[in-house]
């Protein structure tokens, strides 16, 4: 499975150890950890938000626990590295019908996505492509049973919410009916959002 570390911890009693816990990609419990799990990495090279491969677990209890945990490099940041250091020119000059054709090229690869946050992320990248500039995403803490976010158009709010699900309308069926019963003209609600470049949630009250 692919997620995220949801959050770290050092371990009061052993200065050279440390657990945590892995972002749930479902409503069910995050995924516990320690450093044993991690390879024996040191705290240093961990960090809240990275993204790791893993193999999930399942007590009795019902307590998740994660092990052979593995770092999930950026292998786009890789290959841009690498033709930045190319000695070969790059092309800097394209015309309308070459963008129109990347651009279209580059969209169509979202139904080759198959992991989940990569999939919100990239829903949230393809919104704002077609224009719709005030859009934000949900805080991923506590977002399970949640929409992904939502975009203003004039004087209409919409909330969105991102499923590799194929049988969607089922899977989805009570979290519609809750997201409806959020939307009562009564209701107001608040959301804790995220910006692309900014980890410190944004609080902004919309109403219903």
């Amino acid at each position: 499975m692919i997620s995220q570390i949801k959050k770290l911890c050092k371990d009061k009693n052993n200065k050279d150890a440390y657990y945590g816990f892995i972002r749930a990609l479902d409503e069910g419990k995050d995924y516990y950890f320690t450093k044993k799990d991690f390879d024996n990495l040191p705290i240093d090279e961990i960090e809240i938000g990275l993204r790791v491969a893993f193999t999930t677990n399942e007590k009795d209890s019902g307590q998740r626990f994660a092990t052979n945990i593995k770092i999930i490099k950026d292998q786009a940041a890789e290959n841009n590295e690498q033709s930045l250091s190319d000695d070969k020119p790059l092309k800097n000059k394209i015309d309308a019908q070459d963008y129109q054709a990347l651009l279209i090229k580059s969209v169509q690869q979202i139904k080759y996505i198959d992991e989940p946050l990569a999939f919100e992320d990239s829903v949230f990248n393809l919104l704002k492509v077609i224009g719709l500039n005030k859009i934000f995403q949900f805080d991923r803490d506590n977002q399970a049973g949640k929409a992904d976010g939502f975009f203003i158009i004039e004087n209409l709010a919409v909330m969105y919410d991102c499923t590799l699900q194929k049988n969607f309308e089922s899977f989805k069926e009570e979290q519609i009916e809750n997201y409806i019963n959020k939307l009562n003209p009564k209701a107001q609600l608040t959301f804790n959002i995220k910006k692309m470049t900014v980890e410190s949630p944004l609080k902004n009250p919309i109403n219903g």
